[in-house]
């Protein structure tokens, strides 16, 4: 990472966007706010890489101590993209303000972000387009690159997020992120589905508060009142049942079980965090909160998933992040799996292919089918075929 000397911000003048300084100018006291920006200017990304670990040039630098400045007296904490462009950029805002607690990261402002549902499939779609021709797919629900999610879903997200960090009226909340997560949010803040138009400059961004259930955004000084949005934030979950999972160190290694100790590298909770963990979903010995305990059979499929340490279960729960892992489309699916057998299957309506993560754990691959769910529906197929005879007594 290049070092650059210590910056204060009586070495130049104003160096933040007009469009932010508009917007900071609009941010009234009768309300929280949350401030959602692209990280501050950075350096040039190396020819062939995403550039994950370029840092902010000294003009980046100074436009953040700026904004900090700005935010002085009002700001109430700050969370970032872990990348560390923007964790820099949070970093010197909450220095500016003279606000000394660490800002907090969180994956759902990139790495990977609220737009990435399989990243392998969605790298494809990265290194086919550019990034503006990228957002404008995810505007348009029909064309939505395979691995990714529409623009509505992924802002559904953001919002949630977002509300859940208003702070109290008068303060801001500071939230870093990526311009190609910015832009779709700023675009259909404006009504529009043409991402072209709203592409954020460094450190442009809109300010976000709620009266009631209509959404308040500040864009360019300009504010907006939207309300009845169908890509607002999703109601919280309600789950019903808890399957606490207290520990992977077993003796035994069944092969049905996802959660043998050589597929957790998540480390577990001491016996004072489990006792003192109350909650309703799926929990890994970790601590992770997760849709499913099969997610564990990857990495990838574990990305956006927090600890209750990390992330409270009432957050957790008010964001759709925990029903981001859905199988995709059974006609997607088929497509990419290129099993003939499959397509031509009479149970494949009722099969569905399984589950996908079982693929992943037994195959490697989330294309592949769930050879276990075969298995059960052709034998379960044969019992009621012989079954379900007139003269058996059952129709």
């Amino acid at each position: 990472m290049t070092r650059h000397p210590p910056l204060s911000l009586g070495d130049t003048a104003s160096v933040l966007p007009e469009f932010l300084r508009r917007t900071l100018a609009r941010l009234d006291t009768l309300q929280g706010w949350t401030l959602i920006v692209r990280h501050a200017e950075r350096e040039h990304f190396p020819p062939g890489s995403f550039g994950n670990d370029v840092s902010l040039t000294p003009h980046g630098r100074r436009q953040a101590l700026e904004l900090g400045a700005r935010l002085q007296g009002r700001l109430a904490g700050a969370t970032s993209s872990p990348l560390s462009r923007c964790t820099e950029t949070s970093r010197l805002v909450s220095a500016g303000a003279g606000h000394h607690v660490e800002p907090s990261t969180d994956r759902l402002l990139g790495d990977p972000g609220p737009f990435i549902e399989d990243a392998e499939l969605s790298g494809r779609a990265f290194n086919a387009m550019s990034l503006k021709e990228l957002v404008n797919r995810l505007l348009e629900p029909d064309t939505v690159p395979e691995g990714m999610r529409s623009a509505d879903a992924g802002c559904s997200d953001l919002l949630a997020l977002a509300r859940e960090a208003l702070p109290a009226p008068g303060d801001v909340h500071l939230m870093v992120t990526h311009d190609a997560i910015l832009a779709p949010l700023l675009t259909l803040v404006a009504g529009e589905r043409t991402g072209d138009l709203h592409w954020p400059d460094f450190l442009d961004g809109v300010a976000l508060s709620w009266d009631g259930s209509d959404l308040l955004a500040v864009v360019g000084g300009e504010l907006r009142r939207i309300g009845g949005a169908s890509w607002r934030e999703p109601d919280p979950l309600c789950p019903t049942t808890l399957w606490w999972l207290l520990t992977a160190r077993c003796d035994l290694a069944c092969h049905h079980c996802y959660l043998r100790g050589s597929s957790l590298p998540f480390g577990e909770m001491d016996t004072h965090a489990a006792l003192s963990t109350m909650a309703v979903m799926r929990i890994l010995p970790s601590g992770h909160v997760v849709p499913c305990c099969h997610s564990v059979a990857s990495q990838d499929l574990m990305a956006g998933f927090h600890t209750l340490f990390y992330r409270p279960l009432r957050e957790q729960l008010r964001s759709s992040l925990l029903c981001r892992k859905k199988k995709r489309p059974l006609d997607v699916r088929l497509t990419a799996s290129g099993n003939e057998a499959c397509q031509g299957c009479p149970l494949l309506n009722a099969c569905e292919l399984g589950c996908e993560v079982v693929a992943w754990h037994d195959h490697g691959d989330l294309k592949h089918h769930d050879s276990h769910h075969c298995q059960l529906m052709r034998t379960l197929f044969d019992l009621i075929e012989g079954w379900d005879y007139c003269e058996n007594g059952h129709v």
